[in-house]
């Protein structure tokens, strides 16, 4: 148990890493991988015969780009994959601490909008950039549980499809 107050690996007070701002793959058909986050519930931001880009109303995104496009970074793996994962961070500050902690040992760029990039252990492309992410707020929904009936004479709420508001995980491989 760790004392309060503590930092733990992965603490943002200490990496100032706040969540995915952006994930790109690399697929092999752009017209079904496409429909795929469409029917996910993503915004489409933008499509083309080359690739479309999805977005969540905290403003993170999906960028889904023909497999042979040669803006795309190396792929860890033959088909269709993860190309790149964006990572955002609290602060300017913690953005040049990031990068001077990632060039102890490995060759890192930046991009003229200040992202940084690297390849990580596994051979992943992973960059990092200061947060644009903006709050979305929620009005949360009443539930009854197992011996706790809050909601009473009042229809639970539907929806007709998903709506991502958030971006919280990556599963890789």
């Amino acid at each position: 148990m760790s004392k309060p107050g503590a930092t733990q690996p992965g603490d943002r007070t200490v990496t100032g890493i706040v969540g995915i701002e952006s994930v790109t793959y690399g697929v092999e058909d752009v017209a079904r991988s496409t429909r795929f986050f469409e029917d996910f519930g993503l915004e489409a931001l933008e499509r083309g015969a080359s690739g479309a880009t999805f977005g969540t109303p905290e403003q993170t995104t999906v960028l889904v780009r023909a497999i042979e496009d040669s803006s795309l970074a190396p792929a860890v793996e033959p088909g269709p994959s993860i190309r790149e994962i964006v990572w955002g961070v609290d602060t300017q500050r913690s953005l040049d601490a990031l990068a001077a902690n990632l060039e102890a040992d490995r060759p890192v760029s930046r991009d003229s909008d200040g992202t940084v990039r690297t390849v990580d252990p596994s051979g992943f492309t992973i960059a990092f950039r200061v947060t644009q992410r903006v709050a979305v707020r929620l009005e949360p929904q009443t539930l009854n549980t197992i011996g706790e009936a809050v909601r009473r004479n009042e229809r639970f709420q539907l929806y007709e499809r998903a709506a991502p508001q958030h971006i919280g995980h990556i599963v890789l491989y």
